[in-house]
């Protein structure tokens, strides 16, 4: 199963899931693990996609997704198991 890991604010996170479903997706999590302190608010999910999410131009839109919310919100710790067509981790700088 496909999945991203995501560590962030709300806004971040808020926007990826807009992001992804813009892209066609899916995207499918738990409710997220908030982290306070230090004077920020974090959170931890983990979204899961569909098994039959391995295309390469799902990863793609995946790939779009997570670059569009890093664009915004740089802080934010995305990570994802999908390759991309050159065969390096999806997303991942």
């Amino acid at each position: 199963m496909a999945s991203i890991r995501f560590t962030g604010g709300p806004q971040a996170f808020s926007m990826l899931v807009e992001q992804l479903r813009n892209e066609g997706l899916d995207p499918r999590y738990e409710p997220p693990i908030e982290h306070r302190g230090a004077g920020q608010e974090a959170m931890s999910v983990l979204i899961q996609f569909p098994n039959d999410v391995a295309s390469g131009l799902i990863a793609v839109g995946i790939d779009r997704a997570i670059k569009a919310v890093r664009a915004r919100h740089p802080r934010s710790e995305i990570s994802t198991d999908l390759p991309t067509r050159n065969g390096e981790v999806s997303a991942e700088e």
